[in-house]
């Protein structure tokens, strides 16, 4: 599905409060009482 999204679309959010597989090439911004806790940056699938 990211594949397929980032073909159509330069950017993609997904705002989720549940565990989901990273997608690679993705940056990953974690949120805690609205606050900016952690941002990683998912190079590969092994990664996570």
């Amino acid at each position: 599905l990211a594949n397929e999204l980032t073909r159509v679309f330069d950017q993609v959010f997904l705002i989720t409060h549940v565990e989901i597989e990273e997608p690679p090439n993705s940056t990953l911004i974690e949120l805690v009482d609205g606050k900016v806790a952690e941002t990683r940056r998912i190079t590969s699938q092994e990664e996570g």
